[in-house]
């Protein structure tokens, strides 16, 4: 088999537009083949100074830094999350832009699980700045992950001071040291402080939003509010390996590309301010910038299909057929008539 970087770029496209096409229809396996070929692509029309493709240099890369941060976490086998290959494909991203405030948040996030705190706050300091001096970047924090970034930096630095005060009370008791007013301090103050901040970071585990706005929930919590038969909202639940839709008892499971739609649909999307194709083209990997109506309409479809196997009372996805703006045919999911609750990890991985 021929490596992809030795494909010319035209058969590069090609192999693109076909797993693009079948991811669409639910393969989310696929992603890691989107990126390896987005990947190659760069390199070749990278190597290639009078490539016809300079042009779309930007877009492909754009849209393979989306793929690794946003999706990087879905990176894994059929059957099991993956870590390993999630922070690989976040390293993989700030390779391109070391400024990603959402990857150095996610790495920084892994790393702290993982009891490096050197490295989490390495990446905590990182995406705080980085969201500081670029609140617009496309990958950028929300606000309460910029609140729990600064929780997990400063628990980071607190772990990191009371491992070194440790070792000084241990070097302490050689005669030859001599001692400071640092020496004498007590680690209890350090792990208060740690203790409170992991107690708030356990309560807001969990990031709810909903037609009220953002509030944080602990595990209990999220555990209930999956498990309650007579909640009468639609619940996407975008917290696990897989993505489940909810309704008073039933579950659907959704692609990647189904719950990022259903996502937009429900947080951006109203009866007055319909999403047309254009507003939605972000989600779907294609190099011109924008995509076919015919597509926008059969992701839109696919989605609908799912949701009508949770059996509620109406379709959530309202239509404006020929807006008066003189855009295709928008679409807007109905607030008023079925709640909604999105619920994620407060880190912001899946």
């Amino acid at each position: 088999m021929k490596k992809l970087e030795s494909l010319p770029v035209e058969e590069l496209l090609d192999q693109l537009e076909v797993l693009v096409d079948q991811r669409d229809d639910g393969k989310d396996f696929l992603l890691h083949s989107i990126i390896s070929i987005e990947t190659a692509l760069l390199r070749v029309i990278k190597s290639d100074p009078e490539s016809d493709y300079a042009l779309s240099i930007v877009k492909i890369e754009s849209d393979l830094k989306e793929h690794l941060v946003k999706y990087g976490t879905y990176l894994k086998t059929e059957y099991r999350k993956d870590e390993i290959s999630a922070k690989s494909t976040l390293k993989q991203a700030l390779r391109y832009d070391q400024t990603i405030p959402l990857a150095h948040y996610r790495l920084g996030f892994i790393a702290y699980k993982q009891q490096a705190y050197k490295s989490a706050l390495f990446h905590f300091q990182h995406a705080v700045e980085y969201q500081r001096l670029k609140p617009q970047h496309k990958m950028s924090l929300s606000n309460q992950q910029s609140y729990h970034a600064l929780l997990y930096l400063s628990n980071s630095a607190l772990y990191l001071a009371a491992e070194a005060q440790q070792q000084s009370q241990k070097i302490s008791i050689h005669n030859d040291v001599e001692q400071t007013k640092i020496d004498q301090l007590t680690l209890s103050p350090l792990y208060k402080l740690i203790d409170a901040n992991s107690s708030y970071l356990a309560q807001h585990a969990f990031q709810i939003t909903d037609s009220e706005g953002q509030r944080g929930a602990s595990w209990e919590e999220y555990e209930e509010l999956i498990d309650d038969a007579t909640k009468d909202a639609l619940i996407l639940d975008m917290t696990g390996r897989e993505i489940w839709v909810r309704y008073g008892g039933s579950a659907v499971k959704l692609t990647i590309l189904n719950a990022e739609l259903l996502r937009k649909l429900m947080l951006n999307s109203s009866e007055t301010v319909p999403l047309a194709k254009t507003d939605l083209s972000d989600l779907f990997s294609v190099q011109s910038g924008d995509i076919k109506i015919e597509r926008y309409v059969k992701s839109i479809s696919r989605l609908r299909e799912k949701l009508r196997n949770l059996k509620l009372p109406l379709d959530v996805i309202g239509m404006v057929a020929k807006p008066l703006n003189g855009q295709d045919t928008s679409y807007y999911y109905r607030s008023t008539e079925i709640l909604f609750m999105l619920i994620e990890y407060a880190e912001g991985g899946q």
